[in-house]
């Protein structure tokens, strides 16, 4: 999806780097690299979109997570 000024595209996994970076400015706080790495099992490329300024630039993003829940005697889907 275009507009005059941004582009709506899906993520890769090789910008989770572009990301993490973007949701350490957005939450004001530096992760250390075992954060970074935690943040990285549920990042879900195919299910975030980003909004690309002008210049190229990652402006925005919003994704969807779909993990497992650890409940008494194992696991299941979330939102079961």
């Amino acid at each position: 999806m275009t507009n005059d000024e941004y582009t709506l595209r899906t993520a890769t996994a090789e910008e989770f780097s572009e990301t993490d970076l973007l949701l350490q400015e957005v939450f004001n706080d530096n992760w250390d690299a075992e954060s970074a790495d935690v943040e990285g099992w549920v990042f879900e490329p195919e299910r975030t979109t980003y909004a690309i300024a002008p210049d190229g630039s990652i402006a925005g993003e919003v994704g969807a997570f779909n993990p497992d829940m650890t409940v008494p005697g194992g696991s299941c889907p979330a939102g079961t």
